[in-house]
């Protein structure tokens, strides 16, 4: 659709040498996993030596959750002419890791992607939509950067209070569990046996699979609500222009709800009870929660377009 030819460094890597040496411009995007990863980032490094100009975009502060991430981080901002942030959290972290470089926030790219017209969850009539798509949280886990991991104790009382949200969802409309990321080891299909162990309950659905993004995309399109731990379950419902409601586990998500005015509620310290009278708030003011999103997604869309075509075009 978009002529966006993919190519695999394990497998392409001459062709995309090939390309960087004619291209004007090498642009790194900041999807996590590449910055999780030392292997993902010392290709991006290799890369970045042959390409006359990089910009990064988007980076999360994902990438100081690591020395070796920092490393390898700091090697491809320093050679970038634009390094970019999509919320203030990472752009602030992201400056100290530059060493005090210049870093623009620009929305998040998926706030640009056109609106398709995909099929509509099915709900009984009258009842609102919620989609929640979740994260798999454990002891073992930093829920966010610079802040301690969760012990058993807290994990158990996550679970619990989140046990009593999710089993009174149903009270309030039709919810589909959407499990944005489903391939060990982050595969957040196992929330739900942490939350769900008698299984869903009636007006409780439960998708078992990671969906296609056509699929996700669909299904958050066709909710009323959005519930989101997931980062890109919220940037993809502020995308379609649709009411969300922000669980926090790290700066990212913080910072992105941030944009658009929303205080989330947190991981460390969640009570069912709040989550369901914010919830409630947002059911009570629709129209005017929609109306904001899509004002504030609108701007962000332009702010994006300009910032490329600035890069594209100097």
């Amino acid at each position: 659709t978009y002529g966006v030819e993919a190519l695999d460094p394990r497998r392409h890597l001459p062709r995309i040498l090939e390309r960087l040496v004619r291209a004007r411009v090498f642009l790194i995007g900041s999807g996590t996993p590449f910055f999780d990863s030392a292997y993902q980032l010392g290709r991006l490094r290799f890369l970045a030596q042959f390409a006359r100009r990089v910009c990064v975009l988007a980076v999360s502060s994902q990438v100081i959750a690591s020395p070796w991430g920092r490393r390898f981080a700091r090697g491809i901002l320093e050679r970038a002419e634009v390094v970019s942030a999509r919320e203030p959290v990472s752009q602030r972290l992201l400056e100290e890791l530059s060493g005090g470089q210049a870093v623009k926030f620009v929305p998040d790219p998926v706030l640009a992607y056109p609106q398709a017209a995909p099929v509509r969850a099915a709900s009984r009539p009258g009842k609102p939509r919620f989609v929640f798509c979740p994260r798999f949280v454990d002891a073992h886990e930093a829920v966010a950067l610079y802040h301690p991991e969760l012990d058993e104790a807290e994990v158990d009382a996550f679970y619990a209070e989140m046990g009593r949200f999710v089993a009174e969802l149903p009270r309030l409309g039709d919810v589909t569990l959407l499990p944005l990321h489903a391939e060990p080891p982050d595969d957040d299909r196992r929330f739900f046996a942490r939350v769900l162990p008698r299984g869903p309950s009636n007006g409780l659905a439960v998708i078992e699979r990671q969906p296609s993004v056509s699929e996700a995309a669909a299904l958050i399109d066709g909710a009323t609500v959005v519930i989101g731990m997931r980062l890109h379950a919220l940037v993809l419902a502020a995308a379609f222009g649709k009411p969300f409601l922000p669980i926090s586990y790290a700066p990212k998500t913080a910072g992105f709800a941030d944009l658009y005015g929303h205080e989330p509620l947190n991981v460390v310290g969640f009570k069912a009870a709040r989550a369901l009278d914010a919830l409630q708030s947002v059911l009570n003011n629709l129209e005017t929660q929609a109306a904001r999103v899509i004002a504030q997604t609108h701007a962000y869309r332009a702010q994006f377009e300009t910032f490329m075509d600035r890069v594209l075009e100097e």
